[in-house]
């Protein structure tokens, strides 16, 4: 054994136990360290599956959000560039360079080898590039004006109505999005607003939900104002009016006058009798269902009331001939 050696086991041997053991521990991860650096200073291949990004979608077309977006890249780097690609971002592929037919597109991904490599690191190589061909579903951009309405939870104060429906401005929006989505759509609710003991106006500035992710609106709040009224309750009486009846037959109806009830703001009350209500039966319902009797049905009523009851629901009749 050579001198340096015998000095170095000396002084090894001179240590604490304790210390030799930490000395050994030291030893083997600064060995293993250096391993791992050597390892991955290394070419190596490796297939790495990337999440992808879809840019330069050309106008009028959106991406179904169904579409499965990952491609697998077989790629030779060094170990430390393959480990960072781990962690890197989606893989952009351009959409202009797609062929699109009813519905379905088509990326042809040898021609998009340039586009990919920029987004590598200096160095990396693509041995192969899978799907070789990516499907993506596609819907054309359709627009269409579509009514807002007001999701609304209101609780009134004793006392106190609301007479009329939601002012809404403006009360329809322009809305894009795919014809699949865009062909269903009835109107575009608000926000959910929420108001107990109500006893005033209602005027406020709301957003509109977003109710699907794929439909933009072009805007995204609408003014919305509700008039409360203190009311008062009353009851009327009113004729009972018979149509559809052949000019050849005369009807008797039993009884010919009923009893309505409603509310009314209180301001408005004098000036409601039983001439502004309609009601009627209809002579051909006799041919249909219970023959012995007629529904009374509301064709008119003060737009200022709600509420609205009457009593009976029907009559009897005697035709004469």
């Amino acid at each position: 054994m050579s001198n340096h050696n015998l000095m170095l086991k000396n002084i090894f041997n001179n240590f604490p136990q304790k210390s030799q053991l930490k000395f050994i521990l030291l030893f083997i991860s600064i060995s293993f360290s250096l391993w791992i650096f050597t390892k991955l200073s290394d070419k190596q291949t490796a297939k790495i599956s990337f999440p992808v990004e879809f840019i330069n979608t050309p106008d009028l077309i959106i991406i179904e959000e169904e579409t499965e977006n990952n491609v697998s890249l077989t790629l030779t780097s060094s170990g430390f560039d393959l480990m960072l690609y781990s962690f890197k971002n989606a893989i952009q592929l351009n959409l202009s360079l797609a062929t699109y037919n009813s519905g379905n597109g088509l990326i042809d991904l040898s021609k998009q080898n340039f586009q990919i490599q920029k987004q590598l690191f200096e160095g990396t190589i693509i041995n192969e590039v899978y799907p070789p061909v990516l499907n993506f579903d596609y819907s054309k951009l359709s627009r269409k004006k579509v009514r807002v309405s007001v999701n609304d939870d209101l609780k009134f104060m004793s006392g106190y109505n609301k007479f009329s429906d939601w002012d809404i401005e403006p009360d329809s929006i322009l809305v894009s999005g795919p014809n699949s989505i865009i062909d269903t759509l009835k109107h575009i609710p608000t926000q959910a607003i929420s108001y107990d003991n109500v006893n005033s106006d209602i005027d406020e500035f709301v957003e509109l939900s977003k109710i699907h992710p794929l439909l933009e609106y072009n805007r995204k709040f609408v003014d919305i104002n509700l008039s409360i009224k203190k009311y008062t309750e009353k009851t009327l009486s009113s004729p009972i009016n018979i149509i559809n009846l052949p000019d050849s037959l005369s009807i008797r109806l039993f009884p010919q006058t009923l009893e309505v009830s409603f509310i009314i703001p209180i301001e408005s009350a004098e000036s409601v009798n039983s001439n502004n209500f309609y009601f009627f039966c209809d002579y051909l319902d006799s041919n249909f269902g219970n023959k012995d009797i007629l529904i009374i049905k509301l064709l008119e009523k003060p737009e200022m009331t709600a509420r609205v009851k009457w009593e009976p629901k029907y009559v009897n009749y005697l035709i004469r001939k």
